[in-house]
């Protein structure tokens, strides 16, 4: 990660084959300017302008249009200070909030709110930060939020012994946010701690974690009451421990983590936005492990089951294939950790992460993991515009739902009600036979009402019919052979019998001429808060999590296993509660089962990178939050190649196919220069942004386009696009006293289609 380094890193991807191209950057033809991201609004809850701290707000406007930012600044207490701020099209715009009249020596969080097609923003802060443990010197920076949200997840954090951290909260509603929980998380201990606090309308509020204490028994309040009192209860502390955060509110939020610390010499800061949800994959593409540098790795398991987490690293070396290191057991509730730099075969490299995590299903054998992709679609309409409503349709398919999800590891649609139309109908069967495979397996459920005319039966969407010809030519048009069909309604047994063919495994509710029954959760209830089900879906839902319906004794359970576990059960219930006969279905025209249970399932994560490091003479670390999904298109607001700043884009390809790599800069001057890259297949890329010609000495924001190349063989079905950073190293002169603060910073990028 040193400048040689980097520039290595360049050099060494022109050796790869000769197929990087255009490493000089031209001026973009103005017919080539693109329109970029629709990105109006960005939240930042860190910023202090008080000591010998600096906050700025950097401003990328990627699009031909000029703008206006509108910013509100918060502090923890006083009206919102308000300043609008002319952007030209194509363009870095800097704001130095020190200079802002009514922001001196203030903690405050900022609002950016462009006018029209879009902008990205990001914050950066240099800074000299003394709580009686010595000076630690350094800045750091990050990408803004996009908007307040309910929830937030921060994985990093360490309160042990030359760190601080803390969590900066932002409430830029109009109403207070009464109930906001925060709940920290400790390393495998299996459960969380909580903790409650408020944020009032237009302020922002900062919590120490160095200084929490939990007590057993009571509710813990941020600031403490003092409340207590008789027995000791038991107390844990967070002055000297790993923790993660999540953090939910009653009302919409912003949420950042900030660190200050000596890391064995290293003292500096780092801070990050958080994250507003889990994915079972996160990418992280900055990362080294030469020279003076540290680089780690933090995963937060907010959940209530065991995770396995596995740990994917790329590397820019010639001929290396990714290594992977997974951490099984992970407990609930819990943070995991690996430090980059002890993994055999990542020395003295540069690093790019992919985290991924499962948890077992309960009925899960050992056994090979699969690559065949799973799909389930789901239509349930109970009440319909006209004629007669069902009860239960909705509840059944929310069931399925859930059980195809939690057990099998199915990626769902699903559309009730009014969404349950034509329209969405068919775009759903088209989009499948665009993105599926013959070996994928596909399930379709459909919970309504049936109908027929002379012509034959159909299915009743919510604003219209499906003929059976119809659906037949969907099922037909796709590629799959391992097709699904659960068909729960009056007469599906004459329609899945009708529909059956090879390659499909086809259940029915009934059997032909028969009705489907439903019943109210008086008589059972399939998963908790239901009102109730029909009895086929009912006992569908339980064969998928019951070892009394696997018995192949393989601990899975297949569509026909399912089958023959709720025909007789549906049957006796009809029977025994409305007196009369309901014999589900089965068309089988697949060799063998279908599994629809599976070992491990996604489980949802979050994760975080931290790096300390010397370059050159100064010490810090910096660290940035993942992101959950690779993009096309990605900005960086914030770079600087002037004085004693060096700005690198860092671009992870995880993908096993060559990608195009259009880097745009954008200036103060307004004329954005453009260059050209191949990226080899899982591959970390490093452009030193110092180093293109005409970008020497200035402020640059930067767009990045990745598009597979031709001889990749990529089709629409694929996933594809990149993840993107940036980290600077600088010396940083203070404008106002001329004071130098030396270290790094580094950020995320924001990604869009």
């Amino acid at each position: 990660m040193s400048g040689k380094k980097r520039l290595a890193t360049v050099l060494l991807a022109l050796v790869l084959g000769g197929l990087l191209c255009a490493m000089g950057a031209a001026a973009a033809p103005a017919q080539e300017v693109k329109a970029a991201c629709g990105v109006r609004g960005w939240y930042f809850a860190e910023g202090y302008t008080g000591g010998d701290f600096d906050t700025w707000i950097l401003i990328q406007n990627p699009n031909e249009s000029d703008d206006v930012a509108h910013c509100r600044f918060f502090t923890p207490d006083g009206e919102p200070i308000t300043k609008d701020v002319p952007l030209k099209g194509e363009t870095r715009t800097t704001i130095f909030l020190n200079t802002i009249p009514g922001l001196e020596r203030k903690e405050v969080a900022a609002e950016v709110v462009c006018e029209s097609d879009g902008i990205i923003a990001e914050r950066a802060m240099y800074f000299s930060y003394d709580a009686g443990q010595g000076e630690r010197a350094g800045g750091h920076a990050t990408v803004g939020a996009t908007a307040p949200a309910w929830s937030w997840y921060l994985p990093e954090g360490y309160t042990g012994g030359g760190f601080d951290t803390y969590v900066l909260l932002m409430n830029p509603g109009e109403e207070d946010a009464e109930n906001v929980h925060v709940k920290l998380l400790k390393p495998q201990d299996g459960r969380y701690y909580m903790f409650k606090t408020s944020v009032p309308a237009g302020r922002r509020k900062t919590i120490k974690l160095d200084e929490l204490v939990w007590t057993e028994g009571q509710e813990n309040f941020i600031p403490a009451t003092g409340e207590g009192g008789g027995e000791e209860p038991e107390q844990v502390k967070f002055d000297d421990t790993d923790v993660a955060t999540c953090i939910f509110s009653d009302r919409p939020l912003v949420a950042e983590r900030a660190m200050y610390f000596d890391y064995y010499g290293k003292a500096g800061g780092s801070s990050s936005i958080g994250a507003t949800g889990t994915s079972s994959e996160w990418f992280l593409p900055e990362g080294y492990t030469g020279g003076d540098f540290d680089t780690w790795v933090m995963a937060m398991n907010p959940s209530g089951y065991t995770v396995d987490i596995t740990y994917t690293f790329y590397s820019n070396t010639p001929g290396f294939q990714p290594v992977s290191v997974t951490h099984a057991g992970v407990a609930p509730w819990s943070r995991d950790t690996i430090h980059v730099d002890e993994v055999p075969g990542l020395e003295g490299t540069d690093i790019s992460t992919k985290v991924t995590a499962t948890r077992p299903v309960q009925l899960a054998s050992a056994g090979e993991e699969s690559d065949v992709r799973r799909y389930a679609v789901l239509f349930g309409i109970e009440d319909y515009p006209e004629g007669a409503d069902l009860k239960y349709a909705v509840d059944d398919m929310y069931d399925i739902k859930h059980r195809l999800a939690d057990n099998g590891g199915f990626t769902y649609f699903y559309y009730e009600g009014a969404n349950a139309c034509l329209e969405n109908f068919r775009h759903k069967m088209e989009w499948l036979a665009d993105n599926t495979d013959a070996d994928d397996i596909v399930v379709f459920f459909f919970g309504g009402r049936s109908s027929a005319d002379a012509s034959g039966d159909y299915l009743d969407l919510y604003d219209g019919k499906v003929s059976l010809a119809e659906l037949e030519g969907y099922f037909s048009d796709w590629p799959t052979q391992k097709l699904v069909g659960l068909f729960s309604c009056d007469n599906s047994g004459g329609i899945a019998e009708e529909l059956a063919a090879p390659g499909r495994v086809l259940l029915a509710s009934c059997d032909k001429g028969e009705r489907s029954y439903e019943f109210p959760e008086a008589d059972f209830t399939a998963a908790g808060g239901d009102y109730g089900n029909g009895a086929w879906a009912y006992y569908f839902v339980e064969a998928l999590g019951k070892k009394a319906a696997d018995t192949s004794g393989n601990n899975l359970v297949s569509a026909e296993e399912a089958h023959a576990y709720l025909k007789d059960r549906a049957t006796d219930l009809v029977n025994a509660k409305a007196g009369e006969s309901q014999a589900p279905q089965i068309f089988d025209g697949i060799a063998g089962d279908v599994d629809l249970t599976v070992e491990k399932v996604p489980a949802g994560i979050v994760a975080e990178r931290s790096v300390y490091f010397r370059y050159g003479t100064s010490g810090d670390g910096a660290t940035s939050i993942g992101a959950p999904e690779t993009r096309p298109k990605w900005f960086l607001a914030e770079g600087y190649t002037g004085g004693g700043f060096d700005t690198f884009v860092l671009i992870m390809n995880p993908y096993d196919f060559w990608q195009k790599i259009e880097l745009t800069y954008m200036t103060p001057s307004g004329e954005p220069m453009v260059e050209e890259r191949d990226c080899p297949p899982n591959y970390r890329m490093t452009v030193k942004v110092d180093d293109v010609p005409g970008l020497e000495a200035t402020d640059v924001s930067v767009r990045v386009e990745a598009c597979p190349m031709e001889a990749a063989g990529v089709t629409a079905a694929c996933s594809s696009g990149v993840v993107v950073e940036r980290a600077m190293y600088f010396v940083y002169t203070d404008p106002q006293d001329g004071s130098r603060k030396a270290g790094g910073s580094c950020s995320i990028g924001y990604g869009s289609w």
